[in-house]
């Protein structure tokens, strides 16, 4: 376990998963919290040399889980956290995040890309079906997209599933 301060006194507590390898994640958890599962992933990454913390941001506010949940968090807390983790190691970072949370990552990612983010030690961000929309099309409407989503300049990943309305 780790934790990192943040300049506004909040103190994040983080699971780390440790291993010899040269890439580590940052697995930013979804609007709905970490899960058994979730802490399984990280397991099997570490297994593999690839070093994951997971950050439990819902304890770090006091926000319950939810659909919502997370939208409260300020990109520049999620930025902050993510830097503060790269500083900790010399290895290569990759940000890991699913649902509603991927639009902040994002947002957050863009931020430190124009503050300077030394791009040799940034992977790029692995997005698990992503709500990216500015709202939910209905049948038959075109999908908008929040700006962000076109304004990045560095590896994005994409994990969609084939049968899903996201």
């Amino acid at each position: 376990s780790y934790d990192i301060e943040l300049e506004d006194g909040h103190t994040v507590p983080v699971s780390v998963y440790p291993a010899d390898g040269d890439q580590m994640v940052v697995w930013l958890p979804s609007e709905f919290g970490i899960s058994e599962r979730l802490r399984q992933v990280n397991n099997a990454l570490a297994s593999i040399g690839i070093e994951t913390w997971l950050p439990d941001l819902h304890s770090t506010w006091f926000i319950p889980v939810g659909r919502y949940s997370l939208t409260q968090v300020k990109t520049e807390d999620m930025l902050e956290i993510l830097q503060k983790a790269q500083q900790a190691t010399d290895k290569k970072l990759f940000v890991v995040v699913a649902g509603r949370v991927a639009a902040k990552a994002l947002k957050a990612i863009h931020l430190w890309q124009q503050q300077g983010l030394e791009t040799d030690r940034f992977g790029g961000i692995i997005l698990l079906h992503p709500k990216l929309y500015t709202k939910t099309p209905q049948g038959g409407e075109p999908a908008t997209f929040i700006p962000v989503a076109s304004a990045v300049n560095f590896p994005v990943y994409l994990m969609q599933p084939e049968n899903s309305a996201h």
